[in-house]
């Protein structure tokens, strides 16, 4: 079941962006939305399919599979795949409780033992 107007702000933005007027007409925010779900739900329905005939469940290579000859469609989903990688690193991290080693890691790397470390310039690749 389709949760009606759930995306109707952000699609009128997208639209906005992609060049139509900055409020568009609500009746077309609308219909770009259904075409936005109808889409997407006919992918996830063809991916749960394919997962079935596989025998497992639903994962990435579903989608890999189901989008492997629109190239433009693959690249930008596992670009989103690597960011929700990287973004929930950097949630991980921020939650962690930081411990003195932590504190006192900063210029303490390996260079830093024999002068290298710390400050600005000179040591890294190249320098001789």
């Amino acid at each position: 079941q389709k949760a009606p107007g759930l995306y109707t702000k952000d699609l009128a933005t997208m639209m906005y962006g992609f060049g139509d007027a900055k409020e568009p007409n609500p009746a077309t925010v609308r219909e770009v939305e259904a075409l936005v779900y109808e889409h997407v739900a006919g992918v996830t329905s063809a991916a749960l399919d394919l997962a079935a005939l596989r025998g497992g469940s639903l994962d990435e290579e579903c989608f890999t599979f189901l989008l492997r000859h629109d190239l433009a469609k693959l690249r930008r989903l596992h670009y989103l795949w690597a960011r929700e990688v990287e973004i929930k690193g950097a949630r991980q991290a921020a939650e962690k409780e930081p411990d003195e080693d932590d504190l006192f890691a900063f210029g303490s790397g390996e260079g830093a033992a024999a002068g290298g470390g710390g400050g600005g310039g000179g040591g890294g690749a190249g320098a001789g």
